[in-house]
């Protein structure tokens, strides 16, 4: 047991005033003349007996009521969770979860509108002197200070539902930092949330020991829900005309299987393609939605599916651009007696080629365009290596086909600056009967699907024969296709994001027949093709991220907005970067969908924004199941607390005052001093 104020004990000695008043109580009785002396003696005797008898039971009584009355002064407790109880003035962070979860009903109404009454009454257990700190899942700059109890109570008050969702890890880390700056030495988090499995991460808690965590659980009931959790395209690259297969990844988080489930696909506000699909209780399944992409521009998209109640993520939303035109800068050497790209690429007007020989070279022309093909170069310089790195970066492509007699010291500059296998030397092993090429990757982006069968039917399949080519080391390059012998005839590489293609062979006929063979046109139209920018194609709600907008930069004056038509608007902030602009996105939007990316009228991108599918599963865990995982995980300095509206002010004061005896002190006392004033008045 402690006390609230330990200097009134003191007092206690004031315990000893009615033992001086019983000693020096010289009470003078009045004479009586009684004619029998010996039956009066007796009687005497009697009566002294049973007044000390009296006197000592009153003595009692009242050293009692003194004391209980001393010690109800002193404020007695016993502390029940922690060492604050009594302690002074209290910092105390107050974190309310408003996710979407919180929107559905638990046993005693909406989640959010009972958490936020709870909090309430946490608040007003403390003392008017404490100051507290309100934290959503907002984050907000506004909440990052100490309040004092109104303002707190009136800040609680204003929480509305939100779009982002926090792990308990970041929650922790948050309060932590508020807290460990304040002067109070008694620090309380508390956590306020609905007790979702998924947001539990108590392995990666990271408590401060100055401070007392305590989780209030308020379960919701558990729901079916369907959500479309992601979405893929099966290649990179988006292209006019052609079949895109689109994969849709549907959860379904009930313990009942779901049957004939319909996924819509919308383009730019138009449907394009429907599924079906039957999903069981508790899985996932992969959907193949196909569509063709029949104009080139900026694509607004959205998968969904209807379910109810759980609304939030029916919709996933994504952005994709289809190129109008692919822009291809060859730079060749000056003494090609036959280039096989004239005639492949200048009759496609798809295909915007530029070309330059290796003596006029115009660097600012690099990035202007998708793909860089160097046409047999006898020697790359190292400034053209030094932009064509910076060109990689970016997200360029790069082909290089080396001279039949190049400088492959020189190659290798650029190679290994992007992280490329190097060549090692020359072979040659003559056309006849040369060095076939043995192996194709069917499975490569590039190369998928070109053969009907993949190249596994009985058919024989004919491939290239090489017989002079530089030898490309085994290393960080994905071999496309390789030689009998086991080297690579044509290599990839990914360098920032873009891409390095390499040929071991040049393209003349004595050193290969490659050019003759269907496997060229089809690489170098697959190449083009997939030079494109392969975007990010959607992005997470409430998360600080960064858009990049390749080869794309802005005056000083002229400013982004990132707009949804009729519902909301802001200016993001940006950055120019080596020839690039960054577009940051913070927490300022809360609605999903896909936004425009706006210069003056001029649209730039097309963004989409989702919610947080950490949301969708409505798996809680109870009390008891939370408090076994701190455990499990060493954090028992966690304490995880129910208690319905009624009960949690009397709860929270409990917990942070301790349990108080001050009544119950006066209450002994006033029964002391009945005992006292009937032992006077009725013992005769």
């Amino acid at each position: 047991m402690k006390f609230v104020h330990p200097e009134i004990l003191w007092g206690l000695g004031a315990v000893a005033i009615p033992v001086i008043v019983h000693l020096f109580n010289f009470r003078k009785f009045k004479k009586v003349l009684f004619p029998n002396v010996a039956f009066l003696q007796e009687i005497q005797q009697e009566t002294k007996s049973k007044s000390k008898l009296k006197h000592l039971l009153i003595l009692i009584s009242r050293m009692f009521a003194v004391a209980c009355i001393v010690l109800a002064f002193a404020q007695p407790y016993v502390p029940i969770a922690g060492d604050l109880a009594g302690g002074g003035n209290k910092a105390i962070s107050i974190f309310i979860d408003n996710s979407f979860s919180m929107e559905a009903d638990g046993e005693r109404g909406e989640l959010l509108e009972q958490a936020k009454a709870k909090a309430i009454s946490l608040v007003e257990a403390h003392q008017p002197s404490d100051k507290f700190q309100l934290l959503t899942n907002d984050f907000e700059g506004r909440h990052q200070r100490l309040v004092s109890k109104d303002e707190i109570i009136q800040l609680i008050q204003e929480v509305k539902p939100s779009a982002s969702t926090r792990k308990w890890s970041e929650v922790f880390l948050r309060q932590n930092d508020l807290l460990q700056k304040s002067s109070l030495n008694s620090k309380v988090a508390y956590l306020v949330t609905d007790g979702q499995k998924n947001r539990i991460d108590a392995v990666d808690l990271s408590p401060d020991s100055s401070i007392v965590y305590r989780a209030v659980i308020e379960n919701g009931k558990s729901v079916s829900n369907l959500s479309v959790d992601s979405v893929w395209f099966s290649t990179p690259v988006r292209q006019l005309n052609q079949t895109e297969v689109l994969w849709v990844k549907v959860t379904n988080r009930s313990n009942d299987d779901r049957e004939n489930v319909s996924i819509h696909l919308k383009i730019n506000g138009q449907q394009k393609s429907v599924a079906t699909a039957t999903i069981p209780a508790r899985s996932s399944v992969e959907v193949e939605l196909s569509f063709t992409n029949t104009e080139s521009g900026l694509k607004s998209a959205e998968v969904a599916v209807d379910d109810n109640p759980i609304v939030f993520d029916n919709s996933y939303f994504f952005s994709y651009k289809v190129a109008p035109q692919i822009k291809i800068f060859e730079i060749k050497s000056s003494d090609l007696a036959e280039n096989p790209f004239d005639l492949l690429l200048s009759g496609d007007a798809y295909f915007a080629v530029t070309s330059s020989t290796e003596n006029a070279i115009d660097f600012s022309q690099i990035n202007q365009n998708n793909l860089v093909i160097l046409n047999q170069l006898k020697t790359i310089g190292s400034g053209l290596a030094l932009e064509l790195e910076k060109f990689i970066l970016n997200g360029g492509s790069v082909w290089l086909i080396p001279h039949s007699q190049g400088d492959f010291l020189s190659y290798n500059e650029l190679l290994s600056s992007c992280g490329a296998s190097p060549y090692e030397g020359r072979m040659n092993y003559g056309m006849n009967p040369g060095n076939p090429v043995h192996q194709v990757n069917f499975d490569h982006y590039l190369l998928k699907g070109v053969l009907e069968k993949n190249g596994n039917s009985n058919e024989k399949v004919e491939y290239p024969i090489v017989g002079s080519f530089f030898k490309i080391s085994n290393g960080n390059s994905e071999p496309i296709m390789s030689m009998l012998g086991g080297e690579s005839f044509i290599t990839s590489a990914s360098h920032g994001g873009g891409r390095i293609y390499t040929s071991a062979t040049s393209l003349q006929r004595e050193e290969s027949n490659f050019i003759t063979h269907s496997f060229f046109p089809t690489l170098t139209l697959r190449i083009a093709e997939f030079s494109q920018n392969s975007d990010a194609i959607a992005y997470e709600l409430g998360k600080e991220q960064a858009i990049l907008l390749r080869n794309f930069t802005i005056s000083n004056e002229q400013t982004f907005r990132l707009a949804k038509s009729g519902q909301e608007e802001i200016i993001p902030e940006h950055r120019s970067v080596g020839g690039n602009t960054e577009i940051f996105l913070h927490s300022d939007l809360s609605i999903s969908g896909c936004y425009d990316l706006v210069i003056g009228d001029s649209i730039v991108n097309t963004v989409a924004l989702n919610y947080s599918r950490l949301e969708s599963d409505l798996d809680y865990a109870t009390p008891s199941e939370i408090q076994n995982m701190m455990t499990d995980a060493g954090k028992n300095g966690i304490s995880v607390l129910q208690a319905d509206i009624e009960t949690m002010a009397s709860f929270a004061d409990e917990l942070e005052n301790g349990k108080k005896y001050w009544l119950t002190m006066i209450i002994w006392a006033l029964i002391l001093l009945a005992i006292e004033i009937l032992l006077i008045k009725y013992w005769r």
